[in-house]
């Protein structure tokens, strides 16, 4: 090879963009669990990026390499180190103090007895629980792939949340109404479906909610402006899913009333989330994140708000979104024949949804049906 072909190929070597490796970090007292962790994963590209490993034998310094890198995507943390709760200790002040909620954290622990399994899973924000005896190399990779695969997304979700925020807050600092565009509309259903999609629902979902919610809203008399608002924030109704645990969101099968609840908070983390005075558009997104699982009957969550104590727009996407759902298969059910939805939906009148609402839905299911038919998901692979 001559040297100027190696020069031309150094050269062009250099102009190439580098490769950003994802940062993983082992919090373990134990220097052979480093070893061993690295020699399983050692040269092994995720996601088409190589791993940077940080190394931490006390929860302190967990806390303060998260401190120093606050773009770490994965801790593998111990529970007992300095002492028998410094793994969990490290990850709430990973969570409060620090205020990192992106980083994922699996909390391994070879120490039986020491916590309890539900209680590190109930009471601390982790993100996967494993017995270290579980981890053998392909535990491993699976652990860490699925886990990066999460953090980008989250930090995707957060940068398309703070370009949302942005956007409305200079539409708001125009005026009263909401004046989005067709391209900032687009990134709200962008964020909304790529919150539906962590949470493994896929298609139209939050685009025919949207447009359900509108239909619904004109007919029961809303306003041009109360009823655009409504479109704009009913696709964001589960937004604070992007808080859940992954080893909760994602745990096939049924959940423990302890997972449950924590499922349940989702609604209450979606209005934290928007709730943001000034901002018409986040206020409306505020209210739908956190009231679209209160019931007409008072037994809903997560305030157990009663009949028009439930902002109207909470009751409509209430309605619309349980009725996508069940024409419409998930990871856990088949769909549901068109007339079983609807017997349960005139079932539910006066329980799970408001009356009138149901009655104009009935009224005009002609309308939805073709809003649903435009709108219906495209099979796998059909652009």
């Amino acid at each position: 090879m001559t040297s100027s072909t190696e020069g031309a190929r150094s050269i062009a070597a250099q102009s190439l963009p580098a490769v950003q490796p994802w940062k993983v970090l082992i919090a373990d007292d134990d220097k052979s669990v480093h070893a061993l962790t690295k020699l399983a994963l050692g040269g092994t590209a995720f996601h088409g990026r190589p791993l940077a490993w940080f190394d931490a034998y006390s929860g302190e310094e967990a806390v303060n390499l998260l401190r120093e890198h606050p773009d770490m995507a994965l801790v593998l943390m111990d529970v007992v180190m300095e002492d028998d709760s410094a793994g969990l200790n490290a990850v709430q002040r990973i969570r409060e103090e620090l205020g990192n909620t992106l980083v994922r954290i699996a909390v391994r622990t070879g120490q039986h007895g020491v916590v309890r399994e539900e209680t590190i899973v109930q009471s601390y924000p982790i993100d996967d629980y494993r017995d270290k005896d579980e981890l053998n190399p392909a535990r491993l990779f699976t652990l860490v792939h699925t886990s990066l695969a999460h953090y980008e997304q989250l930090r995707t979700l957060e940068a398309a949340r703070a370009r949302l925020h942005g956007t409305l807050e200079t539409a708001g600092a125009q005026g009263p109404a909401p004046a989005l565009s067709e391209e900032e509309h687009e990134m709200v259903v962008t964020l909304s479906e790529a919150i539906e999609a962590r949470s493994h629902e896929t298609g139209n979902h939050v685009r025919r909610v949207a447009e359900f919610a509108r239909l619904l809203g004109q007919l029961a008399g809303l306003d041009a402006q109360s009823t655009h608002l409504l479109y704009l924030a009913a696709p964001l109704h589960d937004a604070g899913k992007i808080a859940i645990p992954d080893a909760v969101l994602h745990k096939p099968g049924a959940h423990t009333e302890a997972e449950s609840e924590i499922m349940r908070s989702h609604a209450e983390l979606g209005r934290r989330l928007f709730a943001r005075p000034g901002s018409p558009v986040l206020e409306a997104a505020a209210i739908v994140a956190g009231e679209h699982h209160e019931r007409w009957d008072g037994r809903g969550y997560p305030n157990g708000m009663r009949g028009e104590q439930i902002h109207v727009y909470g009751r409509i996407t209430a309605l619309v979104d349980v009725f996508d759902a069940l024409i419409h298969p998930r990871c856990y059910k088949e769909a549901w024949p068109l007339h079983r939805a609807l017997d349960y939906i005139v079932e539910q009148s006066g329980q799970r949804f408001d009356p009138a609402l149901v009655e104009l839905f009935m009224q005009h299911l002609d309308r939805f049906l073709e809003i649903h038919e435009r709108l219906r998901d495209r099979p796998a692979g059909v652009h």
